[in-house]
């Protein structure tokens, strides 16, 4: 028995070392105290009680341990670990000095000599490259961890990592993460590369890498770019010496995962890990089972073929017995049963220079049944003719080509119409000895197992038999001239059509059998950068037709995707390989440019070899003439905003032959739907949108956080015209792999920890490829209710009005959770809270605000319906005359301004919005009324002053001679009028009186008192009553009471 006895001694930082007393006590025999690396300890923990025989040196490899600061390390032999055996001295650790030795490629590093050799047949090695790429178990150089939120802790059951032979397959549920870590020490500048495949559109996963601190490195975070089915791809980034950490971080982007794709887990397959740089090999790893090595000196192994086996450390592989047999890189054989008619398949040859084939049977490969016992291959069948479907005609052994359109040819595949007919092109594929035209075939493998296309078998074709688990088979048909239209009209601007239809009965048949357990049979139509799957098939399905209308006359491509997927238990592995599709027709009808499959009448005649048609825009309809009671047929017009769909060789009636447009587009020629940028609603209600469609808008989202704190966003794209639409983009490493175009996408931006400045774009999501129709609120009472729970749902207020304008636009394909496919919903509100006068104003331009949902700031409240809100003046409704008030200004120069407003929520037309110039009189009536009325009442006046005037002198010559009666002065004879004299000569001013040639000089004035002369005192010369002025004072004041005397008067001065 062996007692090991430990005690460690600490020693003061920085030394990395501790002091071991490692006593071992077997029979009085000692060994000396070393100094031992703390990693030693870990590994020499398992060896500390063991009994048995001293360990052989055959036996023992060494181990080291981590490098450290000044270069060394302690390197140690230990034995296997099944091994049970006593360490001798020759497991005594010692010191290598040179740590950063390394040896190439099958080479290792011999401790004893120090030097490289050549690694021993049955080994390998990859010199400093350490590669992880078997996984029957997680490597123990990595570490798997799970993260999650506070609300889903207890549902991350499923997000783990979990080893599947040929990859380590990552799973992540929504709120959770898985983590996958890797620590290094490279002692040499060097590598890191991985090979993984993901193959769902929105599985997330980072890969950063970490130096020893646990801080990401510059230029060191990857997103993971989705690759599809089958697909793998190879991530690399240099790795300079030193010690690292790298991670995978998967989780689910729930936005897009839980709805759209109808999924609930994100998934990742790493294939292959490989460091390039770490330390040497110190041993060459033994060949694992199923590979083998026959050389020394191999860098891998050699995995071992069909039918053979090895064991670990193989130099060459066991043939399996004849009984028996194995899958490539397998460790054991398997007991092969006795062949059944299950067990083979039966292929045709291709044509010959006769133009025969005949059908051979071949074992379907991998072969796993006794072809000793049981049924044996069938015997080849008797040559029959290659034949070409109709329309094509024979190329070369294996295809066919369409048939010339000029008919010159005498092939009997090739139809030739009556004079009063004309062809029917398109394709019809029901003859499959040879390839037909339009139609490739292809396949691909993920881990490169052996890839199966689709096959021709006389009267089907088909794929799926051998066809391994993780390949898809792929028939692809283009139509590279789209469809025939029911006319040639040009459709104005191409970069607004909305609809632009073939004419009646254009169509793809397939007639298709899927006979399997579980498989998958995808059909995908792709129109310029848009795939979108149409149809799904899982499981069994009987013999049966499937019909697709066309309903747009570009060109287009169909791909048929068949895989099949993880089987059930309980499916044997002879049945797993026979699981197949067949396809037994395909049939395109109305394709340009192609073969002629058929000859039909023309209603009116042919005209240069076509059919004599309507004027654009009308087409044959019937009615009954009342008077002779027979038909007749006439060119109709189709009603205004329909499209015509029709064709020369029958009538049709309206509703078979106009297609309305949906609302919020418009007819032009009855040819093409449009969008229309002034829509009319239901209640007649005009908006003018003009100025908001014919830009393209960008929304940014909320910033997101990964579960371990890296930051990113969304970023929306919206287009309103067709023809003109927005890119999403997915790049990696600085340069663009790939974009979608749509009218509505959304990009994931994410910000690079390593690289602030930098933003990466990824994930590209269509969310609207066609315009639905554009209505009003309240459209009806139904879709008002519906949208107002939408909104208030949102976060936004709802509308009471009825006047918000709601785009509805439609994206590709259908999902579990998302049966009627996801919806976008643009919805346009009046204002931005100006006032109505500045709305109104001719220099107001507003293209307003585009909103996502306050409540759902991933633009989306369900996954399924996205929303944004544009508010803008533009968005008003215009108003209509009786919602428009108008007001005049001031007449000036004879012309006034009238003005137009609304109070109510509408937006005046542009026209009305500039001030109109009438003219107006210079007065009008009022004012003509005013100055009448105004002259009137001057003169009024004035006659009334005059004539109190009059009166008062009247008065005060009265007054003034009553004062002079009453004082005694002398006074003038006449200084007064009598009651009956009159006063109608009067002269006044102080001018007359003062005049040197007094008219008064001579008159006769009677004295008064004292002065009164003799009685027959007389002047020498009478005359006639004078005219006298005013009565004259010396001054103006009150104290000037007296009339001047008359020998002042007579003087002429004052």
């Amino acid at each position: 028995r062996v007692v090991i006895y430990v005690s460690l001694i600490p020693i003061q930082y920085p030394s990395p070392n501790i002091c071991i007393k490692w006593c071992l006590k077997t029979s009085q025999e000692a060994l000396p105290m070393i100094l031992i690396s703390p990693w030693i300890l870990v590994t020499l923990v398992p060896l500390l009680h063991v009994k048995g025989e001293s360990c052989a040196s055959s036996s023992l490899h060494y181990e080291a341990s981590d490098c450290n600061t000044k270069g060394d390390r302690w390197v140690f032999k230990v034995p296997e670990d099944n091994d049970n055996c006593l360490l001798t001295s020759e497991s005594i650790p010692r010191r290598q000095h040179n740590c950063d030795k390394t040896c190439s490629a099958g080479h290792y590093l011999d401790m004893d000599s120090q030097e490289c050799k050549l690694c021993p047949v049955g080994t390998y090695s990859r010199g400093n490259v350490l590669e992880l790429s078997k996984w029957k178990t997680i490597p123990t150089e990595l570490a798997t961890d799970v993260t999650y939120s506070s609300q889903t802790s207890d549902g991350c059951n499923s997000t783990q990592w979990m080893p599947m032979g040929d990859h380590l397959l990552g799973k992540a549920t929504p709120g959770c993460s898985a983590v996958l870590s890797l620590q290094l020490n490279n002692l040499q500048d060097g590598e890191v590369s991985f090979m993984y495949n993901i193959a769902d559109a929105a599985t997330m996963v980072f890969f950063t890498i970490h130096n020893e601190h646990c801080t990401r490195l510059p230029e060191s975070t990857f997103i993971l770019q989705r690759t599809g089915q089958n697909v793998l791809y190879n991530v690399s980034s240099p790795l300079r010496k030193g010690r690292y950490v790298l991670q995978w971080e998967l989780f689910v982007d729930q936005n897009t995962f839980g709805y759209l794709f109808g999924r609930r887990v994100a998934s990742i397959r790493i294939i292959e890990i490989r460091i390039r740089g770490t330390p040497p090999i110190l041993h060459c790893n033994a060949c694992p089972a199923g590979t083998y090595a026959n050389a020394g000196g191999m860098s891998q192994c050699e995995s071992c073929p069909a039918n053979t086996f090895s064991y670990t450390g193989a130099q060459t592989c066991t043939a399996c017995a004849v009984d028996e047999y194995s899958s490539p890189g397998s460790d054991k054989c398997n007991r092969r049963l006795p062949c059944t008619e299950k067990d083979f398949m039966g292929v045709w040859t291709p044509c010959d220079q006769q133009g025969k084939t005949w059908k051979t049977y071949k074992w379907i490969e991998p072969v796993i049944c006794n072809i000793r016992t049981g049924v044996g291959l069938p015997q080849s069948g008797n040559p029959i003719d290659c034949t070409c479907p109709i329309g094509t005609r024979f190329y070369n052994a294996t295809a066919c080509e369409s048939c010339p359109a000029d008919q010159s040819v005498t092939d009997s595949t090739c139809l030739r119409c009556e004079s009063d007919k004309v062809p029917v092109i398109g394709l019809h594929y029901d003859r499959w000895s040879r390839f037909p035209p339009h139609l490739t075939t292809w396949c691909l493998s993920m881990f490169k197992n052996g890839c199966s296309e689709w096959t021709l078998n006389m009267d089907h074709i088909s794929a799926g038999i051998g066809l391994h688990l993780s390949t898809a088979s792929f028939l692809h048909l283009s139509i590279p001239f789209g469809f025939v239209r029911s006319d040639e009209l040009d459709a104005g601007n191409a970069g607004e059509v909305v609809r632009n239809p073939p004419i009646p009965n254009t169509y793809l048949r397939v007639e298709f059998e899927l006979a399997c357990t579980s498989c998958e049979l995808i059909l995908r139509q792709q129109r310029g950068n848009v795939n979108t799957p149409l149809i799904q098939w899982l499981g069994k399905a009987e013999r049966q037709n499937y019909t697709l209308t066309i309903d747009d006359s570009a060109a287009v491509n169909f791909t048929w995707e068949f895989r099949k997927k993880a089987p059930n238990p309980e499916v044997s592995q002879s049945d797993l390989l026979l699981e197949h599709v067949k396809i037994y027709q395909l049939e395109v009808t109305n394709a340009k440019l192609l073969g002629t499959i058929g000859c039909r009448k023309c209603l009116k005649g042919i005209q240069d070899g076509k059919c004599i048609s309507c004027p654009p825009g009308l087409f044959y309809a019937s009615t009954i003439n009342e008077t002779t009671r027979q038909e007749v047929v006439n060119c109709t017009q189709c009603p205004e905003n329909t499209i015509l769909q029709t064709d020369a060789h029958a009538t049709r009636t309206v509703s078979e032959a106009c297609i309305p447009c949906e609302p919020g587009t418009k007819a032009v020629n009855h040819s093409v739907c449009v969008v229309d940028t002034m829509p009319v609603v239901d209640n007649g209600m005009l908006y003018n949108l003009t100025e908001l469609l014919l830009k393209n808008r960008t929304v940014y989202g909320a910033n997101l956080f990964t579960p371990t704190g890296t930051k990113y966003h969304y970023e929306y794209h919206l287009s309103f015209m067709y023809g003109h639409p927005v890119r999403c983009v997915e790049e990696y490493e600085a340069a663009m792999v790939n974009f979608m175009e749509a009218l509505i996408c959304r990009q994931t931006i994410v910000h690079l920890p390593s690289a602030p400045d930098k933003k990466q774009r990824v994930l590209p999501l269509r969310l609207g490829d066609r315009l639905e129709k554009a209505v009003q609120s309240n459209h009806s009472k139904q879709f008002w209710d519906e949208v107002n729970t939408n909104l208030t749902r949102a976060g936004w207020t709802a509308d009471s009005v009825g006047t918000d304008l709601h785009y509805i636009f439609v994206a590709s394909g259908s999902s579990e959770n998302c049966p009627s496919g996801v919806r976008t919903v643009v919805t346009f509100r009046c204002g931005l809270g100006q006032s109505l006068e500045s709305i109104n104003s001719s220099m107001f331009t507003d293209e307003g605000q585009l909103e996502l949902p306050p409540s759902c700031p991933d633009a989306t409240c369900d996954g399924c319906t996205y929303h944004f809100l544009w508010r803008s003046s533009h968005a008003c409704p215009i108003c209509s005359e009786r919602q428009i008030t108008r007001f005049s200004g001031e007449c000036r120069y004879g012309s006034r301004r009238v003005y137009a407003i609304s109070r109510e929520p509408c937006r005046v037309p542009t026209e009305l919005l500039a001030a109109q110039e009438i003219s107006c009189p210079l007065l009008t009536t009022g004012q003509i009324v005013a100055i009448f009325l105004t002259g009137f009442t001057l003169i009024t006046l004035v006659t009334i002053i005059f004539s109190c005037y009059r009166k008062n002198k009247r008065l005060e010559y009265k007054y003034m001679k009553l004062v002079q009666s009453k004082g005694g002065l002398g006074q003038p004879t006449s200084c007064a009028l009598d009651e009956n004299e009159e006063d109608n000569l009067d002269h006044f001013g102080r001018r007359a009186v003062r005049s040197n040639n007094v008219i008064n000089a001579a008159f006769e004035l009677e004295a008064t008192g004292s002065m009164k002369a003799p009685a027959n005192a007389s002047l020498a010369l009478k005359m006639p009553w004078p005219i006298l002025g005013p009565i004259l004072f010396k001054k103006g004041d009150q104290q000037d009471l007296h009339p001047l005397p008359e020998n002042e008067v007579r003087g002429g001065v004052a």
